[in-house]
């Protein structure tokens, strides 16, 4: 009696991962046909042209992309932010995850090569796939991001949303590296994002949770306290800020000087 009882809750845990695991494929082949892309030669936006780069990829890169695309106001509001930026031949992506924001700079700036970096390997691959021959990405995280293949000079470097998980030394240090490979006049776009005043939004309570679980430590200093580092004269600043988070452009014409941050966990 006791054998078969055993045997009943296997064979009901068999089916409940088997039913699981249908279900999860279920929902890849719905949800890939739903917001497929059809590209049959008919003009396409930038986003569009982006997803076409991630829908013979595995499914979850393709469906953050989707969802990306689709609910990052930076999509929206960072092409009035780039016309600034000028001719862009070489340039960074430093923490470039999935390679989403990169593959939309692709399209931004046609022709233009682009320098991944990432630790993860899954998106290392994921974003060398989207960004084909243009592209060229490598394992690495900041501040220790230096590689051989690297050029000398980049016409343009960015960051999106990954310094907030730097410490002041580790951010000045990246700075101070990012700056040696650009000339004057060119341009370093940075993203992170900003303490909300009070509790913050569902979606801010959400993030933080996460954060906690993975055991990550994100810097969310004030805007007030994270800008002024860089806002002196002798250097080209700029502020756009995006619905819920702040983009920052700066024209950096000289070394930049030492942020002194306060994390929010301090």
């Amino acid at each position: 009696m006791a054998l078969a009882t055993q045997w009943y809750w296997l064979l009901a845990l068999a089916g409940v991962i088997a039913f699981a695991m249908t279900t999860r494929r279920l929902f890849h082949i719905v949800a890939r046909k739903i917001i497929a892309v059809n590209d049959d030669g008919r003009p396409l936006s930038p986003r569009q042209r982006v997803l076409v780069r991630y829908q013979k990829l595995s499914f979850h890169p393709h469906f953050f992309a989707w969802c990306k695309t689709r609910q990052d106001a930076m999509f929206d509001e960072l092409p009035e932010l780039l016309k600034r930026v000028g001719e862009v031949r070489k340039f960074l992506d430093l923490g470039c995850g999935f390679g989403i924001a990169g593959a939309y700079l692709l399209e931004f700036f046609p022709g233009s090569e682009i320098y991944g970096i990432d630790p993860s390997r899954e998106r290392i691959e994921a974003a060398r796939l989207a960004f084909g021959d243009r592209g060229h990405v490598f394992a690495g995280a900041a501040p220790d991001f230096e590689n051989p293949a690297l050029p000398d000079r980049f016409d343009a470097a960015f960051s999106i949303d990954m310094i907030h998980y730097l410490d002041d030394r580790a951010l000045d240090l990246t700075l101070s590296r990012i700056r040696a490979r650009l000339d004057e006049g060119r341009h370093l776009i940075l993203r992170a994002p900003m303490q909300p005043a009070g509790s913050g939004s569902l979606i801010w309570k959400l993030t933080r949770i996460h954060y906690t679980a993975w055991g990550f430590s994100p810097s969310t200093a004030p805007w007030s306290s994270f800008g002024s580092g860089l806002r002196k004269p002798g250097s080209a600043w700029c502020t756009h800020r995006f619905r819920g988070i702040t983009l920052n452009c700066s024209g950096l014409s000289q070394p930049p000087p030492r942020l002194n941050r306060k994390s929010s966990g301090s």
